[in-house]
């Protein structure tokens, strides 16, 4: 049974390599993209037309981008109006998939600092962080 589970494993780990490399690829060129069209839109003569596809750009890369730790923390505890420990924010963000388990050094400590700058800044009220 042990070979079918490695057969799996190494098939896993091969398409793993395979998306992150055209991951990799798409994102260069999502990049070039980014340039020429922000590059057309400055040699626009009629400069609504210029801000209007300036805009369609920016919310093109709007949802390219990951919502940052403090922004998805936040949903969290909405979600949770009792509140969550910093243990129980981290378990949510990891298995909601919001961060990876590898993404951090030490995620509860940098949960902690967003949770501390949160409660300073009086996004959420705050027990003992």
């Amino acid at each position: 049974m042990d070979s079918v589970y490695k057969a799996a494993l190494f098939a896993g780990e091969r398409e793993l390599r395979e998306l992150t490399k055209k991951r990799a690829e798409l994102d260069q060129r999502i990049n070039t993209l980014v340039q020429n069209v922000r590059a057309l839109c400055g040699l626009l003569d009629d400069s609504d037309e210029r801000i209007h596809h300036m805009r369609a750009l920016e919310g093109l890369m709007a949802t390219l981008k990951k919502p940052g730790l403090t922004k998805v923390i936040g949903k969290i505890l909405y979600d949770w109006p009792d509140g969550l420990s910093a243990i129980e924010i981290r378990t949510a963000l990891i298995s909601s998939g919001a961060i990876d388990r590898n993404e951090y050094v030490n995620p509860t400590a940098t949960i902690h600092t967003t949770l501390r700058r949160m409660i300073e800044s009086g996004e959420v009220e705050g027990g003992t962080v």
